[in-house]
């Protein structure tokens, strides 16, 4: 993935940063017990997003489990080889979720409370969303 702006917020322990992806994306590195993790927040939000975000990348680099300093250049490095698809599976699973979120709350409010027809448009909305992915993504059902 391309960085548009990095930032160094704490060197050791855990080491961090926090940046920018090219397409506008907030991101958050944190380095610590040898494991690294990246997470990216919503585009257009601030870094906050991406601390609470899903983890896109995560690897125990160090076998021992102590090491809790990293250099800038090897966060480039392993940002960069992170694939674009990975963005792809992200919002795959976001969309995934959201519908079977929407489904239980179907469920519930079609046997508990008998109003089936409330959130159907949500329903519509989020099943055509999950569609335009897997069209794009050449995903069978």
């Amino acid at each position: 993935m391309r960085i548009y702006k990095i930032k160094q917020t704490c060197i050791a322990c855990p080491a961090q940063w926090e940046g920018q992806f090219a397409d506008g994306r907030p991101f958050y590195v944190r380095y610590r017990w040898g494991y690294l993790s990246i997470r990216a927040g919503k585009k257009g939000k601030d870094v906050f997003t991406a601390v609470s975000g899903r983890e896109i990348y995560g690897e125990q680099l160090d076998k021992e489990g102590w090491d809790g300093v990293i250099s800038e250049g090897k966060v480039r490095k392993i940002i960069y080889k992170i694939p674009e698809e990975n963005k792809i599976k992200i919002i795959y699973k976001d969309v995934f979720y959201r519908i079977s979120c929407i489904k239980f709350i179907r469920l519930f409010w079609y046997h508990c409370l008998g109003g089936k027809k409330i959130i159907s448009q949500q329903i519509k909305n989020t099943e055509e969303q999950l569609a335009k992915v897997r069209k794009e993504l050449h995903l069978k059902k």
